[in-house]
């Protein structure tokens, strides 16, 4: 999918919330293209293997396009060959990392954590970080390894969910695992919640570059967004399959800031 990342803040947001959930599939390649030198002609191009649609209008005047839809083998093939050509001239609007590629995800998280700058997360369970050694899986510590090196040097902020019993009992929170790219859910006890949210409070008293806020509603509930401000947006996606994208462009990065966060 090739996007038009040239549009207001307000419909970056509206795009996002309805994209982002797709994209954790694994079955959509987001891409976008840069110096789009006209404000006037839009175009859409959509093409599968025994169809294609095309549309054209001119800007602010969507409702007077037009639109054609075609099975013909001679013209899906035609627009194939024309979406390809775009394509050739596009850009990945994200990197994607899946069990295949872990260890250059791994080696993103590394070099990250030694440098300085400013996070803010928004989470639809606890933090991995902050579980003590009795509530820890073993072969989760490099997250943790991972998260020490970075607070040493940066401000972070975890938006976090505080959820009463009932809300407990109506959506409960799983352990979050896709660092781990393990694609099975674990999940609390609401006394082992209670207890991880303890030692997250504790954490933060111990470690003066951690704080936490809690969030009025959640947003997803299998998605955590990580933010490096002004530089990337981390999106991974606990169930299978699990996955994780690594948004760089600035536009991106400020209507997710703007709206999903701040």
């Amino acid at each position: 999918m090739i996007h038009n990342v040239d549009r207001p803040i307000n419909e970056m947001i509206l795009g996002l919330e309805a994209w982002i959930p797709i994209y954790m599939t694994g079955q959509i390649t987001p891409y976008y293209l840069r110096n789009i030198d006209t404000s006037i002609y839009h175009h859409l191009n959509y093409v599968s293997g025994a169809a294609a649609l095309a549309g054209e209008c001119i800007n602010g005047h969507h409702n007077d396009g037009k639109y054609y839809l075609t099975n013909s083998r001679q013209e899906v093939a035609y627009y194939r060959t024309k979406t390809n050509h775009i394509l050739s001239k596009a850009f990945p609007l994200m990197d994607i990392f899946t069990e295949e590629s872990k260890d250059r995800f791994y080696s993103f998280l590394s070099v990250e954590s030694e440098k300085e700058g400013e996070h803010c997360n928004l989470y639809s369970t606890l933090p991995l970080y902050t579980i003590s050694d009795e509530l820890f899986i073993e072969y989760l510590h490099t997250i943790r390894r991972y998260f020490i090196k970075a607070v040493q040097c940066c401000l972070i902020e975890d938006m976090l969910p505080i959820l009463s019993q009932e809300e407990y009992a109506d959506s409960p929170p799983t352990l979050s695992l896709s660092g781990a790219f393990y694609e099975h859910e674990i999940q609390y006890t609401y006394e082992e919640y209670l207890e991880h949210s303890q030692q997250t409070m504790a954490f933060a008293e111990k470690y003066p570059n951690y704080t936490t806020s809690s969030q009025q509603t959640r947003i997803f509930r299998n998605i955590q967004i990580l933010v490096k401000h002004n530089e990337w947006v981390l999106i991974s996606k606990n169930k299978s399959p699990v996955i994780h994208f690594v948004i760089r462009h600035p536009k991106m990065i400020t209507a997710i800031e703007n709206g999903l966060l701040w």
